[in-house]
């Protein structure tokens, strides 16, 4: 099964179940890990908004940035649009770690 399935399958769990509140909040929790768990071709849509994330290139990862409709990477201390021309899909940043301890 394919993440699109599987988040389309999650959306339409209280449309046919008597779910709670938590419940509800906890697959839209899942949702959102899915769907910034993929990789998003450039052909099908741009990041909405400015900001770092991973690329694709070619068959590389770089870190990436993407600024008012241009792309640039980071290469040896710089960003570069040279180089982020090539890029093919990105993916956002995960977020960080909040830490949770068990004290």
């Amino acid at each position: 099964m394919k993440i699109a399935e599987i988040i389309e399958t999650l959306e339409t769990i209280d449309n046919n179940y008597e779910i709670f509140v938590c419940e509800r909040q906890a697959l839209d929790s899942a949702i959102e890990l899915l769907e910034r768990s993929e990789w998003i071709p450039v052909s099908e849509r741009l990041p909405e908004n400015n900001g770092c994330m991973l690329v694709t290139i070619d068959d590389a990862i770089e870190f990436g940035k993407y600024e008012d409709g241009e792309w640039s990477i980071w290469v040896c201390e710089h960003w570069d649009e040279w180089d982020a021309k090539g890029v093919i899909a990105w993916m956002p940043l995960p977020e960080p770690y909040k830490g949770g301890g068990t004290e």
